[in-house]
């Protein structure tokens, strides 16, 4: 059982990265309003506080379970597997789950690049901040998913090693 924990924590962590760049967008989007905000009444700050605070708690529980995993199941007293269960090795579930994220991540950002380039073509340069705010989180999305199905051997080490410091 531990050893899926580990593994799921990881790969759930992994996730939690992904879902903090998407937040990108969102700022680029409400920093190029920033004029209305002002001429509306609305507190400036409180927005992108408001954003800023998201980021930081998503990549906060993120690097808590990439690499912090084993100090959790500890916490939550998940046994080592019994003899006569299924012992999956964590690096292994590690590197495959790393593999499937990276596929999805590839998978989910490659319609959306085709979608942003023709919304900037037929609209032009309208908005131009948002959309651009946009491709720099499509392209970050499109490199982390070549990174992390390419690299799982490296990415799984790099995330054991970290955990032994």
């Amino acid at each position: 059982m531990r050893a899926i924990f580990i593994a799921g924590g990881k790969l759930l962590g992994l996730l939690m990265f992904y879902w903090a760049i998407n937040v990108i967008p969102q700022f680029g989007f409400w920093v190029s309003m920033r004029e209305d905000w002002v001429a509306d009444g609305i507190a400036a700050g409180w927005l992108p506080g408001a954003m800023a605070l998201q980021l930081l708690v998503t990549i906060g529980f993120g690097w808590i379970l990439v690499f912090r995993t084993e100090r959790l199941a500890d916490l939550f007293k998940i046994r080592e597997t019994e003899k006569g269960e299924l012992r999956p090795e964590v690096g292994e579930l590690l590197r495959v789950g790393i593999i499937v994220i990276g596929v999805y991540l590839l998978a989910t950002a490659i319609p959306k690049l085709a979608e942003r380039v023709i919304e900037v073509f037929r609209y032009g340069a309208g908005l131009w901040e948002f959309h651009f705010s946009r491709l720099i989180e499509i392209l970050l999305q499109i490199l982390l998913g070549l990174w992390l199905a390419l690299s799982s051997r490296r990415v799984a080490g790099l995330i054991a090693n970290w955990e032994k410091q």
